[in-house]
């Protein structure tokens, strides 16, 4: 179908990203800032809507940030019970929420902000959810490398912060890191690193070196770095899996080498394919002028088939992976038209796709930072029914930021109004008296109610 749009702002809309739920159910972030928000420093929102029963839902703002800091860079993914969760940079904070399908469209449907990492610089996370449910994050950290992080209980409760590709020095960065799980519970996390050297280490000042990580225990080790190419001109790569020992490697070649390349492993990341180049640079090609425009999109679906999207040549495109061979490009969208709210031309970037219901493709896309746009298209692939939708029923603890434990029964009732935070506390930061004060100022303010309410009935 024709693309389809979901948001226009006179303000600022990117970083859109489309997740699909196990009860076939669609859903879209993205990160949004009033006018000039940006210019100011003020922080942004992350908007959702969802797509079921062929319709939209109203977009609206159920994510910000404590304390009135930036909430971009998200990365959203969804567990076999139908969970949203949702990782992003706070600016010197990891933040992670979620919130049940149904509920993920009200700002009341998710659990308050929890910081997974606190006062230090965090950027660019992403999240993977591994079969059983357990849910991994990488993000890059200044002064540090690309840290990783694990919780197995859906999100209650996260291991210690530990760095896997360390930044040997203060002009380098372990970042853009990516991870994804195979149906052996392995890991596969691929980034990018960077470095602004002045003795040109690598053959220039400014190079970028791709590596691929595999760990075959849960995160506790890993593997030594691979080098994916010898040569600095690459960035943005991007990793999938299928099935038990698959792994797909797409990146994207630099302005000024241009092109999209792609390896793949059939034994688990233990050997790989030679570089293949699914789109050749110009002026071998004309629509090979793409830069870094995003993360090449990726997903496979039930038989193996590697589809990709990806913005170059000043449009979006898709490619298809099968049998070794890969498809021609087949234009999505070629890009805005100067008829958006500020009359301007801009490429688009930052792809995201999604698979539903066995065959149904998804993708979304922003344009000149002003309007998100959607489109599917049916696969050649198995039709797969999707599961019953049902509500949780249990009593559910979770704990929040603050170390506050809070029981809810079922799902919360919705409310469009945000919850707004005006400052987070970290998780080592909270006394153990806060409780029992808290405890007992409610006992004394019970107290005073029912003294209240027995004066009044003694008066009438």
């Amino acid at each position: 179908m024709p693309p389809f749009k979901l948001f226009e702002t006179e303000g600022r809309a990117s970083e859109a990203e489309v997740v699909s739920d196990p009860f076939g159910m669609v859903h879209v972030f993205w990160a949004y800032g009033e006018p000039g928000a940006e210019d100011k420093g003020e922080a942004e929102a992350i908007y959702y809507t969802r797509r079921e029963n062929d319709a939209w839902t109203e977009p609206i703002d159920v994510l910000i940030s404590p304390g009135g800091r930036g909430a971009r860079m998200h990365s959203v993914a969804v567990d076999g019970d139908g969970y949203l969760h949702i990782v992003w940079s706070g600016g010197n904070a990891l933040l992670y929420s979620r919130a049940f399908t149904l509920e993920a469209g009200t700002a009341h449907g998710w659990i308050p902000p929890q910081a997974l990492t606190f006062g230090v610089s965090v950027s660019e996370p992403a999240l993977a959810i591994a079969p059983d449910n357990t849910l991994y994050a990488v993000w890059t950290q200044a002064n540090r490398g690309l840290m990783f992080i694990r919780s197995e209980d859906g999100g209650h409760n996260w291991s210690t912060p530990q760095i896997i590709y360390q930044a040997d020095r203060d002009n380098e960065l372990a970042r853009w890191g990516r991870i994804a799980t195979d149906q052996k519970g392995r890991l596969h996390v691929v980034l990018t690193y960077t470095l602004n050297d002045l003795e040109a280490r690598y053959g220039r000042t400014d190079a970028m070196q791709l590596y691929y990580l595999r760990s075959d225990d849960r995160g506790a080790t890993w593997s030594e770095p691979f080098l994916v190419t010898p040569e600095p001109d690459f960035g943005e790569i991007n990793v999938v899996t299928f099935g038990e020992d698959t792994v797909h490697l797409v990146w994207n070649g630099r302005a000024g080498r241009h092109g999209r390349y792609h390896r793949w492993s059939g034994d688990g990341g233990k050997t790989w394919s030679d570089t293949l180049e699914v789109l050749s640079p110009a002026p071998q090609n004309p629509l090979g002028t793409g830069g870094l425009t995003g993360f090449p999109a990726l997903t496979t679906d039930a038989i193996g088939v590697l589809h990709m999207v990806s913005t170059t040549g000043g449009g979006d495109y898709y490619f298809r992976w099968s049998n070794g061979i890969w498809s021609s490009p087949s234009l999505i969208s070629p890009g805005l038209d100067g008829s958006g709210v500020t009359k301007t031309d801009n490429s688009l970037e930052q792809p995201s796709i999604t698979i539903s219901q066995g065959n149904q493709l998804h993708a979304v896309f922003h344009d000149g930072f002003e309007r998100i746009w959607y489109t599917d298209s049916r696969i050649d692939a198995p039709a797969q029914s999707p599961q019953v939708l049902t509500t949780p029923e249990l009593t559910s603890t979770v704990t929040h930021a603050d170390n506050a434990m809070i029981v809810t029964t079922g799902i919360p009732e919705p409310t469009p109004l945000p919850i707004l935070f005006d400052r987070l506390v970290p998780p080592t930061s909270r006394s153990p008296l806060t409780s029992i004060w808290a405890g007992a100022l409610s006992a004394i303010l019970l107290a005073g109610l029912v003294f209240m309410a027995h004066s009044i009935r003694r008066k009438q």
